[in-house]
């Protein structure tokens, strides 16, 4: 996993998730086993943006509803939460 931001705090102190070149990762065990919650949202032909580690972006992590939320400069809120 190539983490390039975070970590990210959940509930507790087993929760942490990362935002890497695959995706936004979250672990439940403090670090042993790490799972994708989500891919990074593509650009749609030609419009909006990618996130990408050489673009500036700000990113949130919603430990209770297990939401991730992304924006970068000029461009709406992204949120996506994955199915439990």
């Amino acid at each position: 996993m190539n983490i390039w931001l975070g970590p990210f705090f959940g509930a507790d102190e087993n929760e942490i998730a990362v935002v890497g070149t695959e995706g936004v990762h979250a672990t439940q065990d403090a670090g042993k086993t790490w799972s994708r919650v989500t891919a990074l949202r593509p650009k749609n032909q030609g419009q909006g943006f990618s996130f990408s580690p050489n673009w500036f972006g700000c990113y949130a992590w919603d430990p209770v509803h297990r939401t991730v939320y992304a924006s970068s400069m000029g461009n709406p809120v992204y949120s996506h939460s994955p199915s439990k």
